[in-house]
């Protein structure tokens, strides 16, 4: 982006204009296409020459100022991130602050004006840029911080509230998936038997439809630049990137494996002792239970609550970390004093970590460690499982301090470690998990709303009419319904309709207008703050002044009372002379410094008080 910007520079110093080239192109009636206005062009290239101040007033003039300051606030961010100049990095940092700011102040300028107004302009699509509107643009947009400001503002939760609550596909969508978690807890409960039931072939072929969705978002196409120009395997590769980068995708993918492994397992011919279908499906139910929290994140009451349990999670699982390494140390110490020379299998294994994991929730087995009467030495008994083994002699003495140091550390230094780690983060984020609710939103529902109408397992049938009508009208493109997007044309339309074909423009130019006088009201504000300041400085600048003459005033009584007690005139005299003379030399001193303290403030007060 740096060298664009520099190219562009470059070839603007050895353009020349001319008056026809300043005018506008002309058309033949009805032939004009959609076409940058021309306060749109002369704001991009004031902004591509780093004419910051110029920009500014050009931005005042152009018919859509929110979306050139998230033009102007994506530009400058682009800059940032592939450029090494650590001068220019702090230019665009400063920049990208300032239209940051603007974006989001005027937003707010434009929802006081008129909400309605507001909620349109940010879901029209604009022809010009790709069709992206406002929300696009923002969400574009890497800095984070930024877009969570962005989307906690009151325009953008009621546009997006309004499309969520207004679709009922949605709702029958939260209502579908609780059909499909009660018949699979049925069949759980009470049918998985050793034959496959009629229930269990619907819940195979409700999963297959669910599978059938994440297919088509896995094949959804992205606007990304020279995505068209890519050759299909690019472009396969970065939509399953764009898939998987999401992780409650993973989940999805896991749910459906899981389940499909589970119904195989259910044709397997040989009776083992292990029932791996159940178990598989109740690890899968498990799954498909999870992914409801994705559905509650939309509410209001339960989205910020799920965000900080999501960050305590992640606490937990570094406190996890740290929590292994005093549990097998201890597990294997133990066990290797109890219990010496034990067999290599897996029943070891689970008995080194057995004891030390419920040591932590308060299960001791002391009985089995201090007290174990039913228990035999003889290894063919305590080999082949039908008594316990006894524990050592040794182990009988040492292990029990060994379990006290254990969860000296445990029990009371790590756990409050993790109750503390807990708290921090509940502190450090509740503040701005409203904001963080508010960004995981808004990607929610816009997933929710460009799904099909139908909802799994119907939706099989929305996409057999889709293709059906692709087949019939070859040019015809498999296009779903998107609420965050309202076509330019539809919009202009309607407003011609009714008569206001000028109220988008005349909107955006009167909030432009009262942003500027606002920003103007608030400099002036500020100024006179900062006269106020000074003149207050001067005055407690005089007041010192008079003090300081009282006491140079006493501090001259004082010397002739000490000049009266010398003994002789001549040593009064002398004395007086030389006391006064590091006194006024004091005096004149201090008297300077004041009057160029003084100088300067009245300099500063009237440098302000000037403009």
């Amino acid at each position: 982006m740096d060298d664009l910007v520099r190219h562009l520079i470059n070839r603007g110093r050895d353009v020349r204009f001319s008056s026809e080239d300043l005018r506008p192109a002309t058309y033949a009636p009805g032939k004009q296409p959609f076409v940058l206005p021309y306060w749109e062009y002369m704001f991009i290239w004031a902004l591509l020459l780093r004419k910051h101040d110029i920009a500014k007033i050009l931005w005042t003039k152009t018919e859509n100022p929110l979306f050139m300051a998230l033009i102007a606030h994506n530009l400058f961010e682009a800059v940032k991130m592939q450029t090494d100049d650590k001068v220019l990095i702090a230019e665009m940092k400063k920049k990208l602050s300032e239209w940051s700011t603007v974006a989001i102040y005027f937003l707010y300028e434009c929802y006081q004006i008129s909400d309605g107004a507001t909620y349109i302009y940010l879901a029209m699509a604009m022809p010009f840029w790709n069709q992206k509107s406002c929300l696009d643009l923002a969400v574009e947009s890497s800095n984070k911080e930024f877009l969570m400001e962005f989307l906690a503002q009151q325009a953008c939760r009621n546009t997006v509230g309004d499309i969520w609550n207004g679709r009922m596909k949605d709702t029958l969508k939260e209502i579908s998936y609780l059909v499909f978690l009660c018949l699979f807890a049925y069949v759980l409960l009470f049918d998985l038997t050793n034959t496959v039931s009629t229930k269990e072939f619907v819940l195979v072929t409700w999963v297959l439809t669910i599978l059938v969705e994440e297919i088509r978002q896995m094949h959804k196409i992205y606007h990304m630049p020279g995505f068209e120009k890519a050759s299909s395997c690019v472009q396969r590769i970065r939509k399953l990137k764009n898939y998987f980068s999401e992780g409650w995708n993973w989940i999805d993918m896991f749910t459906i494996v899981m389940f499909l492994l589970g119904f195989g397992l259910r044709f397997k011919q040989s009776r083992d002792t292990f029932d791996w279908p159940r178990v598989v499906l109740a690890v899968d139910f498990v799954a498909f239970v999870f992914r409801l929290v994705h559905i509650f994140s939309v509410e209001k009451t339960l989205g910020p609550k799920l965000i900080i349990i999501q960050r305590m999670v992640k606490d937990l699982l570094y406190f996890l970390v740290i929590m292994a390494v005093f549990v097998l140390a201890y597990a294997i110490a133990s066990h290797s004093i109890l219990y010496p020379g034990a067999p290599v299998t897996w029943e070891t294994a689970r008995q080194i970590i057995r004891k030390p994991y419920f040591h932590l929730y308060g299960e001791l087995f002391l009985d089995e460690t201090e007290e174990s009467t039913d228990c035999t030495n003889d290894a063919s008994l305590w080999t082949n499982g039908t008594t316990p083994r006894c524990p050592s002699e040794a182990g009988k003495i040492v292990v029990p301090i060994m379990m006290g140091v254990y969860l000296l550390f445990s029990n009371i230094l790590l756990l409050n470690l993790l109750i503390a780690m807990f708290s921090y983060t509940f502190t450090t984020i509740h503040e701005q998990s409203d904001k963080i609710w508010c960004f995981q939103r808004y990607f929610i529902i816009k997933d929710y709303a460009l799904r099909p109408v139908l909802c799994p397992p119907l939706n099989v049938l929305w996409h057999i009419y889709q293709l059906y009508r692709i087949r019939q009208h070859r040019k015809l493109s498999l296009v779903t319904y998107d609420a965050f997007h309202v076509p330019y044309q539809e919009m202009q339309r309607y407003y011609e309709i009714n008569g206001c074909s000028m109220r988008i423009r005349s909107f955006m130019q009167s909030a432009a207008s009262t942003y500027a006088h606002n920003r103007k009201r608030s400099e002036a504000v500020k100024n006179e703050s900062g006269i106020k300041s000074a003149n207050q400085k001067l005055d407690h600048l005089t007041e010192q002044e008079e003090k300081f003459r009282n006491q140079a005033l006493k501090c001259i009584e004082a010397l002739n009372k000490k000049v009266d007690d010398l003994e002789t005139k001549a040593e009064r005299e002398d004395e007086f002379r030389r006391l006064v003379l590091d006194q006024l030399k004091e005096m004149k001193e201090s008297i300077n410094n004041l009057h160029r303290k003084k100088a300067d403030s009245e300099h500063k007060a009237d440098g302000k008080t000037e403009p």
